[in-house]
């Protein structure tokens, strides 16, 4: 099955343009958001993953084989006080991640020359450094992929608890579910870096290391628990409104359980 990286990334076509209010680098308590100029729909077609970090007080994401990036975030983008510390959000206020979590976004890695052309020259002083260094992030942080999400919880890791579930992956209301016979079942929360690929009749889960986890019409158990989420926008890309009616049940992925 061809898989297909869910994140809308055109061709690159980098373009400065003057600077406005909404451009300016944001900054809570010390630490700088550095907001790339308006640049339209073109992006470069890489992923860049690791964990959110501060990097001489500028937001970078780290990976277990790469020094850290700094981020250039589209103008939209914002910095705000979560509950655990600083978070990003969009431009719709849905959490992108917060500051030491996982974070996955499409876009490209560029030189220091490259990024202060798209900041206007606001990439600060003590963050400016040799080499390609530098991460232009899409705009397209959810996670949507032919009409079909797949929801994230804020941890890169599996759910630790011991229920099950039980049925058929599949989707209901436009978001990833597991379906009873009646095509009724709660919405699967997975941890935050696996992603949906394929499409558009047929879907894939995968792991944020590519391997595959299961296909859409397979029969799962699944341990994990029942969770709550009171504000959607607390989940990283957020949930579609179709997938919030007022029963709506929210599964938060554990273990994969072999057939009983």
């Amino acid at each position: 099955m061809g898989v297909r990286i869910p994140a809308v990334i055109l061709a690159v076509g980098l373009v400065g343009c003057a600077e406005t209010t909404a451009s300016q680098n944001g900054v809570v308590d010390e630490v700088t958001l550095i907001r790339a100029s308006q640049i339209g729909n073109a992006y470069p077609a890489a992923l860049g993953q690791g964990k959110l970090v501060v990097e001489d007080g500028c937001l970078a994401m780290t990976g277990a084989s790469q020094p850290p990036s700094f981020i250039l975030w589209p103008p939209t983008f914002e910095l705000r006080e979560g509950r655990d510390g600083i978070e990003v959000v969009d431009g719709d206020g849905d959490l992108v991640a917060g500051v030491g979590e996982a974070v996955q976004l499409g876009g490209g890695w560029m030189s220091l020359t490259a990024a202060q052309d798209l900041t206007d020259g606001r990439v600060p002083e003590a963050c400016r450094v040799d080499g390609e260094r530098y991460f232009i992030a899409s705009p397209g942080v959810e996670w949507e992929l032919d009409g079909v999400t797949l929801l994230r919880a804020r941890s890169e890791f599996l759910n630790g608890d011991e229920a099950l579930a039980q049925g058929t992956l599949g989707e209901r209301n436009g978001c990833v579910a597991l379906l009873d016979e009646d095509g009724e079942g709660p919405y699967l929360v997975w941890p935050r870096l696996y992603v949906l690929v394929g499409g558009p009749t047929e879907f894939e889960v995968q792991d944020g290391d590519g391997q595959p986890i299961a296909d859409f019409g397979v029969y799962l158990r699944i341990g994990g628990s029942v969770g709550v989420v009171e504000d959607p926008r607390s989940l990283p890309g957020g949930i579609p409104g179709s997938c919030q009616e007022g029963d709506a049940e929210y599964w938060f992925v554990g273990e994969l359980l072999p057939p009983s």
